[in-house]
């Protein structure tokens, strides 16, 4: 097995696609943050702003493909004037809302994307790195 980097962690990810859901239960009183993805063009980068109440939160990602499903992840904290530097560059940006529920000790993100007339909601495992492997 390839070793990883000295400051990376597995991530293994699963996500489900979920039929549109009444506007009832997403505005349950599930924790929910607000997640703007700049992809960098040509990279495995990801440069993410995350608004959670009243805290914004400011991270530079690389992700590595190992396998189907499985990534070497790297992540560094940013300040905003990092972020704001960096977000000049070529990228892709998506937009979503994550709203946050646990079910059975396991921590479940459902991430919707909307636009005027459609919505994608996809649900999946946050934060399951596992060093070492």
């Amino acid at each position: 097995m390839a070793s990883i980097g000295k400051y990376a962690q597995i991530e293994i990810e699963r996500r489900f696609l979920l039929p549109p859901m009444d506007e009832e239960l997403m505005v349950m009183s599930l924790p929910r943050r607000g997640i703007l993805d700049n992809y960098i063009t040509g990279t495995n980068l990801r440069l993410r702003k995350v608004d959670h109440e009243d805290k914004k939160t400011y991270k530079l990602t690389k992700k590595t493909p190992i396998s189907p499903g499985r990534e070497e992840i790297t992540t560094i904290y940013l300040s905003e004037d990092e972020y704001q530097l960096l977000s000049k560059m070529p990228a892709v940006v998506v937009s979503k809302i994550r709203f946050v529920m646990t079910y059975n000790e396991l921590t479940i993100g459902i991430d919707s994307y909307a636009n005027e007339d459609d919505e994608l909601l996809l649900a999946g495992d946050i934060n399951i790195h596992i060093p070492g492997l």
